[in-house]
């Protein structure tokens, strides 16, 4: 069959759900017949584009136009030395299932291949199809009225990571038009020069922090003051380094980072080299324990900060503070004890200093290990031998995986797990890690149409996103939805500062709400973001959400992209072409590597990239010029190549053209430390200081007590020192426990990246969406095993699941992977098992983040 017949044929089976929406149960995947001709396979070297940073290259072969096969970037001719080594990066960078399997996207039944407009309510998934132009006028109407109406600000772009890995198209593309929609000057005076300069800034409204790492980021920068991102730690692959001991919270890269190049193979091959014992802390026996299981330590959600201060309690009082580096502590670290006035701070009493805490001076209760084995669930005797092995060792690595922040008062968690290291002076020490998920340093991204692409990856934190003047968290888009966020109860910030930009008595507003929603392969306005129940009921019902815009650009006719109004397909990575580098500040293996991909097949139905949708919208706003620059996206890609890639050091060679690396397999090198971690070195061993208001690690955070001055916290689930604090539906609310006696857990599953992939049979088939629970649980409950149960929450969302009965899971949790696509049915009950329908809505008290292993659920008796 030649690609124009196939393509006709494949149109016309879609044309009659232009109304109602197709759905892959219904519509299964289109498998296109190879051509009879005896024509030869063309090769193409292509990318699996999502939001696990690896980026893994992809050989694609097709025939006529239609793919045939997907292979590693060698295509089976072993190019590389495929073995690996510390010393160099030859190994074939093979790309997981989800690489795999991209055929299946390009060729999904969910594809979207027109411009579609909403004619139901949202979520429904009833649309019609619509052209180009119909579409293109709709989008730049709405956007001149809401612009006009409500002001630039009243136009957000949200978190979103669909199309997340390209350097030209994507993300930046949305980010450059935006900007020249909405720019404007922004007066900036530095006192010093006793001058004022103009800023060129962009009106419309962004976040800052994302749903991955919101309370990471907040408890790295309240405990050592760096503004990053993903508060990365030590490469992992320092451990050759003399690591003798691993102790990891919540860590699994077997599922979360499977790729060639991921820490996933490393880990492996590192484990097998340098033989380190390792210790596994969470509730769930995991694919990386099932492939270098040492010891697990199964442990409720959400008390892991009970733990790390039991830990401590035997240090300091039950071992006489021996195991503690008691110089590094009282000459690098604020807060462990009593400390003096400085500046304008006052005296800090040891009953509201860490060791106070420990010793139950502020709340009367010594954090014992009886104590927390009644929290925790793990025996007493037990949390004495970690303590004890963790002190004898001499070069720990602790490492905690972001699932742990990742809930109602993750930012507490995440400080009390950095105060193991902090205690034990561990810290910037070569085979040693502060406890955060490993990080390296990658390269820094191209620079695209006179824009810094890394803006994201630099600035998300930081809010200054291309000179975005004003930043949401990400995950309080809802709440802007119904009301103008403001900086004191929301987290609001400008792209000068707090003491810069002094409005309200310095307490900064919006003046209206969110209006228009500029999704591009979003995710997380539906099925990402927590209590999709209520995402649906505000959406559809809320007054201040009759007149809001929601435009997705999208491969997929996704949960997520039926919110829309207007939804302009967006073709696949195996349809563009871009150049990319993998990101390995958050533990994406030890191996940086960047290449040139293009086309395998051209874009099918009437996709069209995001650089061109926003290039036709710009058009019709009258920016084409300042937005294209008399450039195709091909001709940016090249210039990126160009202006970037041939400057960074000891990567491509003198003679390498654009023409000549496109297509190649990438170049590659080990990864240098990462910069953060080796500045910890810095201010261990040398003059250097840390950027908070001591200039010391504080266990104690004046950082965050200095926020308070701008921003309102809940003082019951706020402190300034990193301790347990019980969470609404957690481990100890006994207002749930007796009705909803199960935590709810996820974990990113490995036949997904968040939602993206969650509609391929093929992964579907091999990664079944299922609910772990423990057998004496099931027992209990009469749940059967590969059988349906049906779960409810504290809301009355419900979900029906299949069971999957091991002991692999400890009892009184249910876990479930991540991402799975919403499936209601008529009474709104979940049948795709997307656990965001049970989790609470309710954001972390200081980085607004999400919740998503916070939730109390029970099984519905039949």
């Amino acid at each position: 069959m030649k690609r124009r017949a196939f393509l006709k044929m494949s149109a016309s089976c879609a044309a009659a759900a232009t109304v109602v929406g197709c759905g892959s149960d219904k519509n299964p995947v289109l498998k296109p017949e190879v051509s009879p001709e005896q024509v030869p396979e063309i090769s193409k070297l292509s990318a699996c584009i999502g939001n696990c940073f690896q980026t893994c290259p992809l050989r694609v072969y097709s025939r006529n136009g239609i793919i045939t096969r997907i292979e590693s970037e060698s295509g089976g001719d072993i190019k590389f030395v495929d073995n690996w080594s510390v010393d160099g990066a030859h190994h074939e960078i093979r790309p997981c299932l989800k690489g795999r399997a991209q055929k299946q996207k390009a060729y999904s039944a969910d594809r979207v291949k027109y411009p579609m407009k909403r004619v139901g309510p949202r979520g429904s998934g009833q649309y019609v199809r619509i052209s180009w132009d119909e579409a293109i006028n709709t989008v730049a109407q709405e956007l001149s009225t809401k612009i006009a109406t409500y002001g630039a600000q009243s136009i957000y772009l949200p978190v979103a990571t669909g199309d997340y890995d390209y350097q030209v198209d994507g993300m930046y593309a949305a980010m450059m038009f935006l900007h020249e929609i909405t720019k404007k000057k922004i007066p900036l005076y530095i006192p010093e020069m006793d001058f004022t300069m103009e800023l060129d800034a962009s009106g419309y409204l962004m976040y800052h922090d994302s749903y991955s790492a919101a309370q990471m980021k907040d408890a790295v920068k309240s405990t050592f003051g760096w503004d990053d991102l993903w508060g990365t730690g030590n490469t992992l692959l320092d451990v050759k380094n003399g690591t003798d001991l691993m102790i990891c919270f919540g860590y699994n890269p077997m599922e979360s980072r499977m790729g060639g190049a991921g820490s996933a193979y490393d880990y492996t091959n590192l484990k097998r080299q340098f033989g380190f014992k390792t210790i596994y802390i969470e509730p769930r026996y995991t694919d990386t324990m099932v492939v270098c299981d040492d010891q697990w330590v199964p442990i409720r959600p959400g008390t892991d900060a009970a733990l790390a201060e039991a830990i401590a309690y035997v240090w300091i009082v039950e071992m006489d503070e021996a195991p503690l580096d008691m110089a590094f502590l009282q000459s690098k670290v604020y807060g462990y004890g009593a400390e003096a006035a400085f500046d304008h701070y006052p005296e800090l009493p040891l009953a509201k200093s860490y060791k106070g805490h420990i010793l139950g001076l502020d709340d009367g209760q010594a954090k014992t290990p009886e104590w927390a084995a009644a929290i925790t669930g793990i025996p007493v005797d037990t949390i004495r031998a970690l303590a004890s092995e963790i002190a004898a060792a001499k070069t720990p690595f602790f490492i905690q995986g972001w699932g742990i922040q990742r809930a109602q008062n993750g930012e507490n968690a995440a400080r009390s797990l950095f105060m193991l290291p902090i205690l034990l002076g561990k810290i910037g020490d070569k085979g040693t890690n502060f406890c955060s998920v490993p990080g390296a340093k990658t390269y820094a991204k191209p620079i695209v149409a006179g824009m810094e692409a890394d803006s994201v990856g630099n600035s998300v934190g930081s809010a200054v996103i291309n000179g975005t003047e004003f930043t949401i968290p990400g995950y309080k888009w809802l709440e802007g939805v119904q009301r103008p966020l403001n900086s004191r109860d929301d987290g609001l910030r400008h792209m000068l500062g707090e003491e810069q930009a002094k409005d309200h008595d310095n307490i900064l507003e919006l003046k209206n709400p969110i209006k228009f929603i500029f999704g591009n392969a979003c995710g997380t306005t539906l099925n990402q973001t927590a209590d999709i129940n209520h995402t649906l009921d505000i959406l559809n019902n809320a007054p201040e959400a009759q007149d809001l815009f929601i435009l997705a650009i999208d491969h997929m006719f996704s949960p997520s992209a039926k919110m829309a109004d207007i939804i302009l397909p967006c073709i696949t990575n195996l349809e563009n072409s871009d150049i990319v580098t993998n990101k390995l500040d958050h533990d994406s293996g030890m191996m940086v590597y960047s290449y040139v991909f293009e086309r395998a097949i051209e874009p099918m139905y009437e996709a069209k990239s995001t650089w061109e949708i926003c290039r036709l919208l710009a058009a019709r706003m009258g920016v084409e010029h300042s937005y294209a620059r008399l450039k195709t996206q091909d001709e940016w890609v090249k210039w990126s190549f160009e202006h970037y890639a041939k400057k960074v050091p000891n990567l491509y060679n003198p003679e390498d053209t654009y023409e000549s690396v496109l297509g190649r397999s990438p170049v590659r090198r080990i990864a240098s430390e990462n910069p953060l971690f080796k500045g910890l070195r810095e201010f261990k061993y040398g003059g250097a200081t840390l950027n908070t208001p001591s200039k010391k690690i504080e266990a104690y955070s004046l950082t965050l007590l200095n926020r308070t001055r701008f921003e309102k916290f809940e003082e019951t689930e706020t402190s300034f020192i990193g301790k347990y604090i019980p969470a609404t539906e957690g481990a100890e609310d006994n207002e749930f426990a007796a009705e909803y006696p199960f935590q709810l857990i996820s974990w990113h599953h490995k036949g997904r990246v968040h939602s993206t992939h969650a509609n391929y049979p093929w992964l579907k088939e091999a990664n079944d969406q299922v609910a772990w629970i423990n057998p004496l649980d099931a027992q209990r409950y009469g749940v059967v095993n590969g059988k349906k149960m049906t779960l409810t929450n504290p809301r009355d969302a419900k979900m029906v699941i299949t069971a999957k009965v091991t002991t692999r899971v400890m009892p009184g949790v249910i876990a479930m992977g991540h991402g799975a696509w919403h499936q209601p049915d008529a009474n709104g009950v979940d049948h795709g098992g997307s656990v965001n329908v049970l989790v609470s809505r309710k954001a972390s008290p200081t980085a607004r983040g999400i919740p998503a292993n916070t939730a109390r659920i029970r099984i519905v008796q039949a």
